[in-house]
């Protein structure tokens, strides 16, 4: 079975390369690191990632939840959230986008690997149910 393929979309680079220590570890790849939502997307058409992490506070005009808006409306890629804000108006604002999971800052190895298995989970079963309705309605893909 081939590695899953993850983006990291941090703009503290000790954090994203603690990250990607992390994740090699428990055996995925990291296709990229970006610090900014011009990065990611350019690193997302470029290496095909199975998955995104995603911090908020990025650096360049859009923060991590707008780029995951723009994810949802261009690419078929899930995405984690990850954040050192918890507050109720970020927690609304990253629910409008549906993140596959949302990741507190600090965060340990069995959270994160956690956070990746649901989410990739959750997003293959929501893939078959939208093949289950495509099907039953006669459309095709």
């Amino acid at each position: 079975m081939n590695k899953l393929k993850i983006l990291i979309v941090e703009d503290e680079l000790v954090i994203a390369e603690d990250l990607r220590e992390t994740l090699e570890e428990l055996g995925y790849e990291v296709c990229g690191i970006a610090i900014s939502s011009r990065e990611a997307l350019a690193l997302i058409e470029e290496k095909s990632p199975d998955l995104a992490l995603l911090d908020i506070q990025i650096k360049g005009g859009k923060d991590g939840i707008e780029l995951a808006a723009e994810i949802n409306e261009n690419y078929h890629l899930p995405f984690l959230m990850l954040t050192s804000h918890a507050d109720i108006q970020t927690i609304n604002r990253a629910k409008e986008v549906n993140p596959y999971g949302y990741l507190v800052k600090p965060f340990n190895e069995k959270e994160i690997l956690a956070g990746i298995e649901l989410a990739m989970a959750n997003f293959g079963k929501a893939q078959n149910r939208k093949k289950r309705r495509r099907s039953r309605t006669g459309f095709c893909t």
